[in-house]
């Protein structure tokens, strides 16, 4: 699970990802969600601990797509 479907499956906004996860603003919590934004190593350990089910694979696939998207888009 990434970190959009873990925010679904609670049924919360992205302000409430961000409290959850202790981010300043529902942007950063949105932008780590759909994989616009790849966390720092330190966050992402803190992502893993907090948002149970959430992993590694799960976040690397969702970013992989987003910056592939890119990219198709920019050509």
């Amino acid at each position: 699970m990434d970190l959009e479907q873990y925010r679904l499956a609670n049924g919360w906004t992205y302000d409430d990802l961000a409290r959850h996860l202790s981010l300043t603003h529902r942007t950063v919590a949105r932008d780590y969600a759909l994989g616009r934004r790849w966390p720092h190593p330190d966050r992402v350990d803190e992502f893993l601990r907090v948002a149970d089910g959430v992993t590694l694979e799960a976040l690397h696939r969702r970013h992989a797509n987003y910056v592939r998207s890119r990219s198709v888009n920019a050509a």
